[in-house]
């Protein structure tokens, strides 16, 4: 019998048989998950790894980033300290940034409701579609978290981003490019 990846031998396919095209794809299907403001949305996880590999990462966040991945591959855990977050937060370009990248991985990685970008023109919006800009904040912060790896319970979610978000939150002269 050959290993799986966990290191068992044949646990799920006890026969051995190859899985079909169609089995294997089933299991790329996104999942459901409550969102913290309450919605359900379906969520491809894609990965860290696969996220970088889209290109639409913003600079600012790819070191950090690719320790993270270095830290699934086995190697010394460097997470972000504070000094990185506070200099992240504190530059709007950089703000901008992060906020323009949540956008597109919630648009790649949301696929029922599927969510779209923006229209150039107000009049382009569509009622039946859902746009990022219709996201709570908190919902992509979420979605980005559950496509990467991280926790898909709310509550813990909930619980690790507070002190973030509240940084953030209390930054009176932070103000964000309307696009």
């Amino acid at each position: 019998m050959t290993a799986s990846r966990s290191g068992k031998t044949g646990s799920r396919n006890p026969a051995n048989k190859t899985t079909s095209v169609a089995a294997w794809k089933k299991t790329l299907v996104g999942v459901p998950m409550e969102m913290p403001s309450g919605n359900v949305m379906r969520i491809k996880k894609i990965g860290l790894q696969a996220l970088i590999k889209t290109g639409i990462m913003p600079n600012s966040l790819m070191t950090i980033a690719q320790r993270a991945v270095g830290k699934g591959q086995g190697k010394p855990a460097q997470g972000v300290d504070d000094g990185e977050l506070l200099e992240l937060i504190n530059d709007p370009e950089k703000v901008h940034q992060i906020s323009t990248f949540m956008d597109q991985v919630a648009i790649l990685c949301a696929q029922e409701p599927k969510v779209h970008p923006v229209p150039d023109n107000e009049d382009d919006r569509d009622d039946e579609l859902l746009y990022v800009d219709e996201l709570d904040e908190e919902d992509k912060m979420f979605i980005f978290q559950v496509v990467t790896g991280g926790t898909t319970d709310v509550e813990a979610f909930r619980r690790e981003t507070g002190a973030t978000m509240a940084s953030i939150r209390g930054r009176e002269d932070l103000e964000l490019p309307t696009e």
